[in-house]
């Protein structure tokens, strides 16, 4: 294992442990290609359980996820540019206001699982930015992380 990758699997690791609904923190999968990659990491979340999954609508749905990406943001820029960071904190704080105030009542555990997921997969983009080796593919994650942040910054007012 690089020493990368053992960063990112080490920063990723406490995520499914805290939300208490983790049925293992990550599975690991190696990347098939020939050129050497990151691994592909999955979060493996059970939402559910054993009980009955709530009903997720769509606007708790994007909130949660917003929520996650967020957060994920958020610790990308106390790394690479803390002066930024707080302006995130803020409206990552915004947006679980948001989505507390839409969130089905005993739907905390499925909310949480989408927003784990969700910081998970934002990390694993912020990570190709600064991990990757092929400029064509930094370039391609930075506008992608980019413009699913612009687009959850655009449901809070201000």
């Amino acid at each position: 294992m690089t020493h990368a990758r053992a960063l990112i699997l080490i920063c990723l690791l406490p995520l499914a442990a805290l939300a208490g609904t983790a049925r293992q923190a990550l599975a690991v999968e190696q990347s098939s290609s020939e050129a050497p990659q990151l691994e592909v990491l999955r979060p493996v979340v059970a939402p559910s359980q054993g009980r009955k999954p709530v009903a997720i609508d769509a606007l708790t749905r994007r909130f949660a996820t917003c929520a996650g990406r967020l957060s994920a943001q958020m610790d990308h820029e106390w790394i690479t540019a803390p002066e930024r960071a707080d302006a995130t904190r803020e409206a990552r704080g915004q947006m679980i206001a948001l989505l507390q105030a839409v969130m089905p009542q005993g739907g905390g555990a499925d909310v949480m699982a989408l927003r784990i997921d969700a910081k998970v997969a934002h990390g694993r983009l912020l990570a190709r930015t600064r991990f990757s080796s092929d400029p064509a593919q930094i370039r391609w994650a930075m506008q992608r992380a980019a413009a699913e942040i612009d687009a959850c910054r655009a449901l809070l007012l201000g």
